[in-house]
């Protein structure tokens, strides 16, 4: 194919389809800011263990959670600790989540000292953190995308100011 025949060709495609690539771009670009609004909420292991689930009931969830918090309520500091140890040893995310709740009402008590949660790899947090940094970067790719889209000369200089902002 000549090149005069290959730029008419690529002229009448993006006529014919240009409409509907700048629609699906944006679509990409505006899914990927709602995704990055959520990221403050996938780093944040306090706001994921307040999400996880006390039993596989939806409906007993609330009696269950106000049960345990009575419970853990009466309990001594190094019954509270352990408990939360073992909570946190046994990915039992919801449970550790309340053990928490209670030991950080016991803050003005003396002697205490914050439960950490060093080390705690929360289901999912891994991924979605990782998924979300590739939004971050496909989403940095649609101005280069439409510049090319739209026939003009995606630069070196455009390349880096993307990598600089993904």
């Amino acid at each position: 194919m000549r090149p005069e025949a290959f730029e008419a060709k690529v002229k009448e495609v993006r006529e014919k389809h240009g409409k509907a690539i700048f629609e699906q771009l944006a679509v990409v670009h505006g899914e990927a800011e709602r995704l990055q609004k959520t990221e403050s909420y996938w780093k944040d292991k306090t706001f994921l263990l307040s999400q996880a689930p006390l039993t596989e009931n939806p409906t007993h969830e609330p009696l269950a959670r106000l049960s345990a918090l009575t419970e853990f309520a009466k309990m001594p500091d190094y019954l509270l600790r352990a408990n939360a140890e073992l909570a946190k040893d046994d990915k039992r995310l919801a449970e550790l989540h309340l053990l928490r709740l209670e030991h950080e009402s016991r803050a003005s008590s003396p002697g205490w000292t914050p439960l950490s949660l060093d080390g705690l790899e929360l289901p999912d947090q891994k991924e979605a953190l990782s998924l979300l940094s590739e939004s971050r970067q496909l989403a940095a790719e649609v101005p280069l995308r439409l510049k090319a889209a739209e026939g003009r000369q995606v630069t070196p200089l455009d390349k880096l100011s993307v990598a600089r902002t993904a």
